[in-house]
């Protein structure tokens, strides 16, 4: 017997195969199963929670390590599967990245945007401090000046007139009254000094009178 006869007959004995053996399967199906499983593989390790403990009977999905072994000896293998591969890794790297600087970066970029504002916007109004409050202040002398030229001049004038009056009558009214005071001082002190005087002869007259009867 020669040897093709022989194994084809140990292949004929072997034939149908039992319950307990798996089917046999050509080397494109093995392929394609084995592609579909990594692709389910891998698209439901990126959809997965991150933070939900998942138990090995319930999910049939390997640790992360062994997923990583796997998609290196399927891309040693299966190399033009690598463009699939990037633009999912691209795409879950993407939204990962977005998620952790859109969580715990933004404090940090606020307080820096927050520092580095404070400091330009103090650097920049101390140079132009000086040019604003030149400005300020010629408008503001000249505002002030025509203001008051055109608005307070009546109120100036009338302050002023009224003092000038015043003053002018209390002039006048100072020499009026020094004047009433000097002719009323006048008469009051010659009456004063005519009966002080007669009041004087009077008793010179009876201290004599009575000196020469004694």
């Amino acid at each position: 017997m020669s040897f093709e006869t022989c194994s084809s007959s140990r292949l004929a004995r072997r034939w149908p195969p039992s319950r307990s053996s798996p089917p046999l399967l050509s080397c494109t199906e093995a392929g394609s199963k084995r592609y579909q499983s990594f692709h389910f593989f891998f698209v439901a390790s990126i959809l997965q929670p991150r933070n939900v403990a998942i138990h090995p009977v319930h999910h049939p999905l390997l640790p992360f390590p062994h997923f990583l072994l796997s998609l290196v000896h399927f891309i040693v293998h299966r190399p033009y599967v690598c463009s699939y591969l990037s633009i999912y890794l691209s795409i879950y790297l993407s939204i990962y990245l977005s998620i952790y600087l859109s969580k715990r970066i933004h404090i940090y970029l606020s307080i820096i945007v927050s520092i580095y504002l404070s400091i330009y916007l103090s650097i920049y109004l101390s140079r132009i401090h000086i040019y604003l409050s030149i400005i300020v202040y010629i408008y503001l002398s000249i505002y002030l000046f025509i203001y008051l030229s055109k608005r307070i001049h009546i109120y100036l004038s009338i302050i002023v007139y009224i003092y000038l009056s015043i003053y002018h009558c209390l002039f006048y009214l100072s020499i009026y009254l020094s004047i009433y005071l000097s002719i009323y001082l006048s008469i009051y002190l010659s009456i004063y000094h005519c009966l002080h005087t007669h009041t004087h002869i009077h008793i010179y007259i009876y201290i004599h009178a009575h000196t020469h009867i004694y």
